[in-house]
C-alpha cells in the first residue's frame, strides 16, 4: 500500500487490517514528510509496532532519506530508504520479506544494495 502526504490516519491503520501488506511514504520533500508525521505518522508508527514494514522514500527526484535525520525512525520503527526511490524500494521490500521481517535487518538491505 502506498500512503501519501494527504492520506488521514484512518489510510494507514487499513494498512495494518489487511494481511501481508507493507507500507510506503513517498515523500515530497521536508515540509510534506512534517505533514505526515504529524498526521498519520502515530497510525503509520502502530502499523511498524504491529509488524507491517514501514519505508519512507521520496519522489523528488534526487536525493538521500536518511535515517533519524527528518524524524526519529528507531522509534517509529521505520525504515529509511538511503538512495532508492519508492519503486526501488517496493522491490527490494518484497524481496527481503522473503527472508525476515525484522526491520533493523531489512534496513540493513536498503544500506547495501
Amino acid at each position: 500500500m502506498w500512503l501519501h502526504i494527504t492520506d488521514n490516519p484512518s489510510a494507514v491503520t487499513a494498512v495494518v487490517i489487511a494481511p501481508d501488506t507493507q507500507g510506503f511514504v513517498p515523500g515530497a520533500g521536508l515540509t510534506p514528510l512534517r505533514h505526515v508525521v504529524d498526521q498519520a505518522g502515530p497510525a503509520a508508527a502502530a502499523a511498524a509496532r504491529a509488524g507491517v514494514a514501514i519505508v519512507r522514500s521520496s519522489r523528488t527526484g534526487g536525493g538521500v532519506v536518511e535515517r533519524n535525520i527528518e524524524i526519529d525512525d528507531d522509534e517509529l520503527g521505520f525504515i529509511a530508504a538511503d538512495e532508492l526511490n519508492p519503486q526501488k524500494c517496493r522491490v527490494l521490500l518484497m524481496l527481503g520479506l522473503t527472508r525476515t521481517a525484522d526491520p533493523r535487518a531489512l534496513q540493513e538491505l536498503f544500506f547495501t544494495y
